[in-house]
């Protein structure tokens, strides 16, 4: 990640946070914990790594179990504004957070394999050079029996909502052969966006099992944000979600793909 990315991401946490209040921003939230807590039922999870942390925004899960929660990103504004909110929130759990300043690359100078329990990869690998490393020496971080949580932006969703939300046919036929798109939100960088199959097949190469392959936001992105504020449809929508979001072909089209991985096996290195 470059510097131009690097001010993108630190001139962009005013509307970063606006759209975590958002509907959508919500709806994605929630059904990220679902997820989460639809794999995670062993109790001997102590020491979690959200590594391109953002705003933390599951960092509630693991304060709540006492958990070691170490957050990680090179956007200082970004990680200042994680460090302030989960300290208002949660002052009481000081000494169980850890906030590290810095490029997820320089993680394995700073912790030895096998040091964390769980991992969390949330729309990281969208912006790295090389995402299959990045997943790699992130899993290397892992003890054995861990877990590992990936999460990206679906290719196949991209033309979906430039065809029902921009009405607009002619970007979205241009888009079905793309998978690299304009980050939106954070202005003048791109995102690289993958399939299901693609990722299921980088966390294996990891040395990782998938134990949970779910699609994020199937139906949320195509409803009106009044509607959406309404809270007897927003819960509609969410349970919608729920139900879908681990099923053909459904899970196929959200705007957010989830694979969970256990890793079972130390990874085979290149050349050994």
């Amino acid at each position: 990640m470059g510097s131009s990315m690097q001010k993108a991401f630190d001139d962009c946490v005013t509307q970063w946070q606006a759209y975590a209040r958002s509907p959508l921003g919500s709806i994605r939230r929630e059904l990220t914990w679902v997820t989460l807590e639809k794999i995670l039922t062993e109790s001997k999870i102590k020491r979690v790594l959200d590594a391109g942390c953002g705003l933390a925004e599951t960092a509630g899960l693991w304060l709540e179990r006492d958990c070691h929660l170490f957050l990680c990103d090179y956007s200082p504004a970004m990680i200042k504004a994680a460090k302030e909110a989960l300290l208002s929130r949660y002052p009481e759990k000081s000494k169980q957070l850890h906030f590290i300043e810095a490029p997820v690359l320089e993680l394995p100078k700073r912790f030895d394999p096998g040091f964390f329990d769980l991992i969390l990869c949330h729309t990281l690998l969208e912006y790295v050079d090389d995402s299959q490393n990045t997943l790699n020496f992130l899993a290397d971080l892992l003890r054995q029996g861990g877990i590992f949580s990936c999460m990206v932006v679906n290719c196949f969703s991209e033309s979906l909502r430039m065809a029902i939300r921009s009405q607009d046919p002619e970007r979205a036929k241009a888009a079905l052969e793309q998978k690299i798109f304009s980050a939106g939100l954070f202005q003048n960088i791109n995102k690289r966006t993958f399939s299901i199959d693609e990722i299921k097949d980088m966390v294996k190469r990891a040395g990782l099992r998938s134990i949970g392959e779910f699609g994020l936001r199937i139906f949320s992105d195509f409803y009106p944000e009044h509607k959406l504020r309404e809270q007897d449809f927003y819960n509609k929508v969410l349970e919608l979600e729920c139900q879908a979001m681990d099923k053909d072909p459904y899970r196929q089209l959200g705007r957010y793909i989830h694979v969970v991985g256990k890793k079972l096996k130390k990874r085979k290195q290149k050349g050994v």
